[in-house]
């Protein structure tokens, strides 16, 4: 039942996804209306326990701050042990982001790059949104 399930985002790695962000409306007017708990993130990821109160983690590529081996250490343990974590990308990855995000996602077997694919066809009057990042 979705009403058991508790959805997490991430609020204390300075990410551009927040419930309040309006680049992001479609996806958290999705998240209001869709039944889950949700639970705003603040103090990281430093304690598996914590993080374990939640069915599902949401971030986005942290902005001009690092995760630290402890909280990546988390987040891997959490994944492994059957947790869900959704990691959203933006233009430039950990590049242009200066972050370390790719620390965490190279533990699974992907990482972000700075390459980025538009559609310059059929959006070309909206805010320029990447196809790949």
């Amino acid at each position: 039942m979705k009403n058991d399930i508790t959805v997490g985002l991430d609020y204390s790695h300075n990410n551009m996804l927040t419930l309040e962000a309006s680049s992001y409306t479609d996806f958290t007017q999705f998240l209001f209306t869709s039944a889950y708990k949700l639970g705003k993130i603040e103090a990281g990821f430093h304690s598996i326990e914590k993080v374990k109160n939640y069915n599902a983690i949401v971030m986005s590529i942290p902005k001009n701050i690092n995760l630290s081996p402890k909280e990546i250490e988390v987040l891997e343990e959490y994944v492994r042990t059957g947790g869900s974590l959704l990691i959203i990308g933006s233009q430039g990855g950990e590049r242009s982001n200066r972050t370390n995000i790719n620390e965490l996602t190279r533990k699974f077997g992907f990482e972000f790059v700075t390459d980025e694919i538009n559609d310059s066809v059929n959006y070309v009057n909206l805010q320029k949104r990447p196809l790949l990042a």
